[in-house]
């Protein structure tokens, strides 16, 4: 794996604060990038903060994705999606557990460096220094922090997604590692702690040994490499030769990052649709303005909007998970833009019921073209397949600006 420290500036240390965990993803200064920002896709960054007194460790997080951004106010800047799965943040805010964590100042500038792996395995030793093993049950306030994903028929995936919710609402100082009833992790524990009380201890018990497995503390959980790349060749995937992957980890849109970016670079094990369907630069361009457009209307409405890496958007309704599949379209290319759409909605639902999800509905939303007869024609043939297609048309006002979207919502029970 390769390692890199992004170092920035302490006085920025409130734009970082968020929840309290680990974010989603970050926003990269185009001046603060390496040389070949491709490496940072599948790679661990350190990110510290110099003070005047050295560099302090504030987090490890895991890139999964690089893209760049086209426009808005981050043009030329990148965005890096994190797996939170295998991230974690040291501290939440700058205290005296800030002073745990500081080291002696790199030789470095601001911004994103290489470092050898040494220097990282000796960061850990550091982090591992500092955490706590205690007897003690988890206090209820910190537990509320963590939403567990509902009941899916894979416990890997269970345990995966729900060490995600803990290390993105969590820091390291919040939480402990126990030896009894079970030898268990830090971010492990609390989330076993939260599914003994919300699901019981025969559930809890049956994951404790995949949440362990999944801590993205790699010495407490008993491993030194990442648990989704034993047996991996290395091998770079070529081609369409394997299956998509499809991302169902389903997290709430940040409206300020929904901006035209261009695809740079993703972590090897990973293979998107965007890459299979090969979106151009102008059609990204237009689905990030949809999007943005969408989400803020639908948090107007107090509706939280959701996405994973895959899937465009998603809400969540009693229970069930709405997908919908967004596409720019024209005159020339609304079938193949629909044939696209309906492929990625299928694999979306095949995902998410797979991992015992109960989807509640399917919707395209096309860019309307004005051409009823062609619009018509879709609709008709998508209900068939139990999929709504939904029309968006800048030139009017919202809610009639995709009409059929308020209706839609109200349908599901």
């Amino acid at each position: 794996m390769r390692h890199f420290a992004w170092i920035i500036d302490v006085d920025l240390f409130p734009y970082l604060k968020g929840t309290g965990g680990v974010s989603a993803s970050y926003v990269l200064p185009k001046a603060q990038s390496p040389s070949d920002i491709s490496l940072l896709a599948g790679a661990a960054v350190w990110i510290l903060l110099r003070s005047r007194n050295g560099d302090i460790l504030f987090s490890r997080v895991h890139v999964s994705q690089v893209d760049q951004f086209e426009d808005g106010y981050n043009s030329g800047d990148f965005l890096l999606s994190i797996d939170q799965s295998k991230s974690y943040r040291l501290f939440s805010d700058l205290t005296d557990a800030a002073n745990n964590f500081l080291v002696d100042a790199l030789p470095l500038d601001l911004g994103v460096n290489g470092i050898p792996e040494t220097q990282a395995v000796s960061w850990e030793e550091r982090v591992l220094q500092h955490v706590s093993v205690n007897f003690r049950k988890p206090p209820d306030n910190t537990l509320n922090k963590i939403a567990l994903p509902p009941i899916v028929t894979i416990p890997q995936l269970k345990a995966r997604q729900a060490i995600a919710n803990a290390t993105a609402n969590l820091s390291l100082e919040e939480v402990w590692a126990t030896k009894s009833p079970v030898s268990l992790p830090p971010f492990a524990y609390f989330v076993y702690a939260k599914m003994q009380k919300e699901y019981g201890k025969a559930l809890a018990d049956e994951l404790a040994a995949s949440l362990a497995r999944f801590d993205p503390i790699p010495h407490l959980a008993g491993r030194t490499t990442d648990p989704e790349e034993s047996g991996n060749s290395g091998e770079e995937a070529v081609g369409n030769s394997r299956a998509p992957s499809i991302d169902t980890v389903l997290t709430e849109i940040d409206i300020e990052k929904l901006y035209a970016r261009r695809f740079i670079a993703r972590e090897k094990l990973l293979i998107g649709l965007d890459e299979i369907l090969q979106k151009t630069e102008q059609a990204e361009k237009y689905h990030q303005d949809m999007l943005r457009d969408i989400a803020s209307f639908l948090r107007s409405q107090a509706i939280v909007p959701l996405q994973s890496s895959s899937i465009d958007l998603s809400v969540e309704v009693q229970g069930q998970v709405l997908i919908f599949e967004i596409k720019s379209a024209n005159q020339h290319n609304i079938y193949s833009q629909s044939a696209k759409g309906l492929f990625q909605l299928v694999c979306y639902k095949h995902a998410l019921t797979e991992n015992g999800r109960t989807v509640g509905g399917t919707t395209l939303i096309l860019q309307k073209i004005n051409n009823s007869e062609i619009e018509d024609y879709l609709r008709k043939v998508f209900k068939g397949d139990g999929i709504s297609v939904l029309f968006y048309d800048a030139s009017v006002d919202w809610p009639e600006r995709l009409d059929g979207l308020t209706d839609f919502l109200k349908t599901v029970p």
